[in-house]
């Protein structure tokens, strides 16, 4: 009779913690962003019929459970806690690798995006080539491409998509200089975050000068500038908020680097110099590059007119974009954001830079290469 009383207590006690937080998901408001995990959550939209019919509706639902769960991240950094405790070296999709390192494994890769976009990318050269306009593309790896040094013990990847952009004669993939400088210890990529870092992009700029016909500036030219030390990127933030050692975020600054003019297409505002430096008050301090990402920016330096380059970007490029403008006046496009089209011929040069994941989960490169084809066509 004893053992029925607690069994009873125990599923009464279930039930009451299920009915609780559900009720709480379903009447407590809902968060449209989270600043620690820098995304987009999901918010209750009633459904059509349309979408009960399909199953996306009870999809969305899942996601909405999932992003509006009550404590969500005081429950996700006692899982990493527990995850950690017992011996474990992953979590939420992050390696915990040497040295303080938090690797993300990757995006969810789909092989036929990455294809379209890679088509879309020999589409457009050819587009340009009709033009007189030369078009280059320069692929970034991703974080676990590159700190292969600090994997945790066991861990090894070799996934067929690095064989497939390293072995396409047509782009250009930095791949063995940043590994190759990130196992002599160089800080090339955060530590808790996927992007590279200054020092990082600063190696793919020069590696990269070449094909671009430009001479790069030695290092001696800058003049590193620590702004924080307290940067917590996007794999901190999946990991659910572990302690962790912070990673600094360091400037190339350069003589009147401040004269160089940037025009946000989207909001008519101009600023002098590439860098927001309120954007380090706030979680996503990798945005003092360029303040973000918007459809479409412009950068001149009125003192001196260079040759014009389409720049055709993801996130990755914030942080190259200081060097590029050494060399050219810049037109930045986020085919993620940017609908409108463009006059290639108007360029002098013409260059993609697109970091894997982009690549791999995101089609709106192919849907911004076919909104240009259309435009010459028409």
């Amino acid at each position: 009779m004893k053992t029925r009383f607690w069994d009873l207590s125990l599923v009464l006690l279930c039930a009451a913690l299920l009915l609780g937080f559900g009720a709480a998901i379903l009447l407590l408001p809902h968060s449209d962003f989270s600043e620690a995990e820098n995304r987009a959550l999901t918010t209750w939209k009633a459904p059509t019929v349309k979408q009960i019919a399909d199953g996306s509706f009870t999809q969305r639902l899942s996601d909405l459970y999932a992003d509006q769960f009550p404590l969500r991240a005081r429950f996700t950094a006692l899982k990493a806690t527990v995850e950690r405790c017992l011996g474990k070296q992953e979590n939420n999709g992050v390696l915990f690798g040497k040295e303080g390192y938090l690797i993300p494994r990757s995006e969810q890769a789909d092989q036929s995006v990455l294809e379209n976009n890679l088509s879309a990318c020999q589409e457009l050269h050819a587009l340009s080539a009709e033009q007189g306009v030369p078009l280059s593309v320069l692929t970034v790896p991703r974080s676990v491409d590159v700190t292969t040094a600090y994997y945790p013990t066991g861990f090894a990847t070799d996934p067929p998509i690095l064989r497939r952009l390293t072995d396409d004669p047509s782009i250009v993939f930095p791949l063995s200089q940043l590994q190759s400088a990130a196992s002599r210890g160089e800080a090339v990529w955060y530590k808790t975050d996927h992007h590279w870092t200054t020092a990082g992009a600063y190696l793919a700029y020069c590696s990269f000068a070449q094909e671009l016909e430009i001479q790069p500036y030695p290092p001696e030219y800058f003049t590193p500038v620590t702004v924080t030390d307290a940067f917590l990127g996007t794999s901190y933030s999946k990991v659910g908020g572990l302690p962790t050692e912070a990673d600094s975020i360091v400037l190339y600054r350069y003589p009147n680097d401040t004269r160089f003019i940037v025009q946000n297409g989207e909001t008519g505002e101009s600023t002098a110099g590439f860098y927001q430096l309120s954007a380090l008050e706030q979680k996503d301090k990798y945005e003092v590059f360029l303040g973000g990402n918007y459809s479409r920016l412009t950068v001149t330096n009125p003192t001196k007119q260079k040759p014009r380059l389409l720049l055709v970007k993801d996130s990755f490029a914030n942080a190259l974009v200081p060097f590029l403008a050494l060399h050219f006046d810049i037109d930045v496009i986020d085919p993620r954001y940017d609908k409108a089209s463009l006059s290639l011929h108007e360029y002098d040069r013409i260059l993609i830079v697109q970091g894997i994941d982009t690549l791999a989960t995101d089609p709106s490169l192919g849907r911004w290469v076919s909104k240009q084809k259309q435009n010459l066509s028409s």
